[in-house]
């Protein structure tokens, strides 16, 4: 509004004669409507001086009070209810957030996962939060307003909770990018979010799976893949076996589900290192036995001795991981080249095309030849359906009150390398991590081997 020059009384009261500096000459009358709640002004267009423009006043006020036509509530609204704001709406400020969400998948910064997680934290929690808190408008944020979110939250765990803390820190810089908060809010904007602190039990979130658990689970993977076989649609059992595969990779690996199905048969090397051991090789089940063993059966056999042994070469897979979740790119080594190559044989039988090195390891291939990356999603279900499968057979975590889930592989892979004896430094580097961040995530499974070892020195 502009800047009121001249400002007079007039009507008891009722009404006030202003002129603006923009225009110092023109005189209006202006009134305040309780039922908008703002100011109404009008020209007062026979007056060129203050008086003048007094006593014309009356005349024009009688306009104000005549009742013009009548009209109906405003489409989507009912009588009586509290119009929604014709600006900095919340839910429309949410929608803008979300299709600029949607132009950064289609660049690539972020995945469609990403935008699902965002969508249900701000469209969903927040806007149902902010129903409840009576918030309609990004101007009636305050200091205070989301001190209750966690609360709100409660039934949820506490890394769910972090994680949403995360979408709405970043919708609320999105708000202050559009001036859409009021100016002491924004200044304290750093404070408008609790905070949760992460304590060691959130660290183990996603407990390893205990031995002899994940060989019922490895059981219940084949029984499944099995189911499928029956089915009429080849596609299915194919998918299964493709889940199987994939489960069963990223135990051996360690990698993070994202990295492993954003995986090219590029990025995947098969290299030849060393020997494998085996006694009863010509068993259908031959025992693998460690090299010393070897060499001891090897020297009684050389001595006239008929044992039933045999050195084999040794393959490995050198899995190059070149876009990872902290954008550090390493080659994870792994025993998981036989089951590599059995799972190429069944891709390309499916697979209307030949296979490429640009094809992705972990898809279901198109009629057009083309290997989609797998959903996340239905990774997610079929893990939680295998687990559910077992219920009240498993031995259940070590050290941890948490459930077994997809990211449980990885960490059985991380306590492996410890119980291998793998220097952390080196653990960490294959799992992608520093060596901080490393300790914190193992912390309870190290100090369990430092003190054994601890242990057995001053025994």
């Amino acid at each position: 509004m502009p800047k009121i020059l001249l400002s007079a009384k007039v009507l008891d009261g009722l009404a006030e004669v202003v002129a603006f500096e923009r225009d110092p000459t023109a005189f209006f009358l202006r009134v305040y409507m309780p039922e908008t709640r703002a100011y109404s002004c009008r020209r007062i267009q026979s007056a060129s001086t203050l008086s003048e423009a007094q006593g014309n006043a009356a005349a024009l006020y009688r306009q104000f009070m005549q009742p013009g036509p009548a009209s109906g509530p405003r489409r989507g609204t009912k009588p009586g209810t509290k119009l929604r704001p014709r600006k900095n709406n919340m839910r429309e400020l949410v929608d803008l957030f979300l299709v600029l969400q949607e132009a950064r998948v289609k660049a690539g910064e972020i995945t469609q996962f990403t935008l699902k997680g965002k969508s249900e934290t701000v469209k969903g929690h927040l806007l149902a939060f902010c129903d409840l808190q009576g918030v309609a408008s990004s101007q009636e944020i305050t200091i205070d307003t989301f001190k209750g979110y966690t609360v709100y939250r409660s039934h949820s765990t506490p890394n769910t909770k972090r994680k949403e803390l995360g979408h709405l820190r970043e919708f609320l810089s999105f708000l202050a990018e559009r001036d859409a908060l009021r100016p002491e809010v924004e200044a304290k904007i750093h404070l408008l979010l609790p905070k949760i602190k992460k304590t060691g039990e959130d660290n183990m979130a996603n407990p390893p799976i205990v031995e002899a658990d994940w060989t019922l689970i490895d059981a219940m993977l084949e029984v499944w893949c099995n189911e499928g076989h029956t089915h009429p649609n080849r596609r299915v059992f194919y998918i299964r076996r493709m889940l199987q595969c994939l489960f069963r990779f990223l135990r051996s690996s360690g990698v993070r589900p994202k990295e492993a199905r954003a995986f090219r048969w590029k990025d995947i090397e098969f290299s030849r290192t060393g020997f494998e051991y085996f006694e009863h090789e010509t068993s259908p089940q031959p025992t693998r036995i460690t090299k010393q063993e070897y060499e001891r059966m090897k020297e009684s056999a050389d001595k006239g001795a008929v044992l039933d042994i045999a050195a084999v070469p040794k393959e490995i897979v050198l899995a190059r991981v070149l876009k990872s979740k902290n954008r550090v790119v390493r080659e994870v080594p792994c025993d998981a080249a036989k089951l590599l190559k059995n799972w190429r044989v069944i891709q390309q039988e499916f697979c209307p095309l030949p296979l490429t090195e640009e094809s992705l390891v972990f898809s279901v291939p198109e009629r057009d030849g083309s290997t989609p990356e797998f959903s996340q999603n239905n990774f997610n279900i079929t893990w939680r359906k295998i687990i559910s499968r077992l219920d009240g057979k498993l031995i259940g975590p070590e050290l941890s009150r948490g459930q077994y889930t997809p990211y449980s592989l990885r960490h059985s892979r991380a306590i492996h390398l410890i119980d291998s004896g793998i220097g952390v430094y080196e653990a960490a580097k294959m799992m992608g991590h520093t060596v901080k961040t490393f300790e914190t995530h193992y912390a309870p499974y190290l100090s369990r081997k430092r003190g054994l070892e601890l242990v057995t020195s001053i025994s």
